[in-house]
This record gives C-alpha cells, structure tokens and sequence, in this order.
C-alpha cells in the first residue's frame, strides 16, 4: 500500500481540458525520468485520484485480503486504473518525451531516412521497409527493447532506440544504445539529456549492471563524446570499420 503523490494527480475529474492535460504531461515526464522512483519508472497512465487516496497494487494482496475488501467496497475491478478514471497520455498529449505508439512508426521511418541522409551511413541504401520492420519490432519486443521520443506540437524531434541484454558470457543484464538521433534545428535544446534519462530509468527497472552509449558516425564524434562524457559516461575502446571496394562511393 502506498500514498499517492501529488504530482500523479491530474484533478478531481477525468477531464480532458488543458490544465489537466498539461498536469498529465508533466507527471508522465516525471515517471519516465525517473522522478518518483523506479515504482512508476514506465507508468503511460495518470490515474485520477485525490491527495491523501491510498493506492493498493491488486497483484499484492493475497485471496483472502481481496476477499475482505470486495465484501466492503464490491467488485475491485471497478475501483481499478484501466476502466476509464484515468487519461491515457499517448492518445491526448503529443508534447515531451514519452514512448513510442504504434501511430509514431511513419515519424520514426523519416527519422531514419534523415539518418541515412546526414551521416556516416549515407553510403548506405535506405530501405524504409526494413526501417518499419526494424520499428515493428522494437514495439513488439517492449520486454527488452524501448523506443523513447520526444515532440512538439506532435511533431517527432527525436528518438532513442535501447534495449536489454545479457552478455555472451553472463547472464548479467546490460543497456544498449542502438539508435540515437535528434534533428539538427532541435539539437539546442534538452532533448538528449531527457531521452538519455528516460532510457537510463527503464535500464534501472531492468537491473542492468552497465549502460551503453556508442558513436558510430564520423559526423561530430568528438562533440557526442563530450556530451556522453558530461553525462558521467567513460570511453571504452572505439569502432573500426573497412569499406568492401564494390560499395565504396
């Protein structure tokens, strides 16, 4: 059993107007940071509830305690998050950073396409169907893999692709880094820090004992590295590669 905090609170009501939808974003953000702790690490709901509510998680209590709260207040399941007292946030905010839907996957295959298009990896022939394939599964494996983005307005700005793994040699659980990109006029802004804290907090739900951060491209290696490096991340070796002389450019 815990208390509820306030800032979980959207209002009295299941309204959808601004304030409550702008008080939604700010604790979704604030989950997903990893502000109220590893509890609501990955928490896409806000239920609405009042300051004081105590919040008992069902898959805690044994038969016979659900028993003695149903003979009192009824059926739990009505008094549950999920049948309509709460505001789904993917549906009605498209601000800040949150986890990527379904919905986002047309955003995020323009999103590669930039990639391929300003990197090290323009060389490479751009298939948008395999980036569909790609995003398909990141939103299918959600266990282990996480897609995290960032918009305005509803338009993407940028997205992290992570996921979990044991080693070849342990069964120690690991974060990667997979695919990191935020569109240049977006760059200036707090964008990678909040998608980098959004990833670092679900590796942390995950017990992961490292988390990892490359620079595969030649475009602003040095500065990226800075930017890891302020982020309390260490260099650890580095990435080579050779080009096959059929598909040099």
């Amino acid at each position: 059993m815990r208390r509820i905090r306030k800032n979980l609170i959207t209002g009295q009501s299941p309204t959808h107007d601004a304030s409550a939808l702008r008080a939604a974003l700010s604790a979704r953000e604030a989950n997903l940071l990893g502000e109220n702790g590893l509890v609501h690490g990955q928490d896409r709901y806000v239920a609405t509830a009042s300051p004081g509510d105590l919040v008992l998680p069902l898959d805690q209590l044994n038969e016979e305690q659900k028993a003695l709260l149903e003979e009192r207040m009824g059926k739990l399941v009505s008094h549950t998050v999920g049948c309509g007292r709460e505001l789904e946030l993917s549906e009605l905010v498209k601000d800040g950073v949150s986890i990527a839907e379904p919905s986002d996957i047309d955003a995020l295959i323009n999103l590669g396409a930039a990639i391929a298009s300003e990197t090290a990896y323009r060389s490479i022939t751009f298939d948008p169907l395999r980036a569909r394939e790609f995003a398909e599964m990141y939103l299918a494996e959600t266990e282990t893999h996480k897609i995290f983005v960032h918009k305005s307005r509803g338009r993407l700005q940028g997205a992290l692709f992570g996921y979990v793994t044991d080693y070849i040699f342990s069964r120690d659980l690991m974060a990667a880094e997979e695919l990191f990109y935020i569109y240049p006029e977006d760059r200036k802004s707090r964008i990678a820090i909040k998608l980098m804290r959004a990833f670092e907090t679900w590796a942390r739900t995950k017990s992961v004992i490292e988390i990892c951060f490359s620079v595969s491209t030649q475009d602003q290696a040095d500065r990226i590295g800075r930017f890891y490096e302020k982020m309390d991340y260490v260099r650890v070796g580095g990435v080579y590669k050779k080009k096959m002389q059929e598909h040099a450019t």
